[in-house]
């Protein structure tokens, strides 16, 4: 008999102390999206290779929530919620120091995709390239 690998649900925004330190960070941190299922060795690994999103400042946190749309898939969330970020940080608004710190988070986040990619939701999912045919 074949034994199902273990799974676990990983939060893209971690450390769970940081991101559930406000009420918007924590439900930003916790939006189904943004929290993809891994392999347990896979969720290990990224752990130990990639570094803790930097928590956003309260401003960046708001506009984030407030921009981010989920994606059909973890990679395209992933994506998603980089941009979401880097929107944030672009707003006339923002302090230089969170336009720095948003920096510092896509970063983090960038160095994610490799784990997420290996997410068994990406094997479930269909992407589809509409190339030209794209309105």
């Amino acid at each position: 008999m074949e034994r199902k690998p273990r799974t676990d649900k990983d939060h893209l925004l971690w450390t769970e102390a940081h991101w559930s330190s406000t009420p918007d960070a924590r439900a930003l941190r916790t939006i189904p999206s943004l929290i993809v299922e891994l392999d347990r060795d896979d969720h290990e690994a990224k752990h130990h290779e990639t570094p803790p999103v930097p928590l956003l400042g309260h401003y960046a946190i708001r506009r984030t929530l407030n921009t981010y749309e989920p994606g059909s898939n973890p990679i395209e969330s992933l994506d998603n919620l980089m941009l979401a970020i880097e929107q944030a940080a672009n707003s006339p608004k923002a302090h230089i120091i969170e336009k720095h710190l948003a920096e510092l988070a896509i970063w983090a986040l960038d160095l994610q995709h490799p784990f997420v990619a290996l997410s068994p939701q990406m094997r479930t999912s269909s992407i589809i390239d509409l190339g030209e045919h794209r309105r």
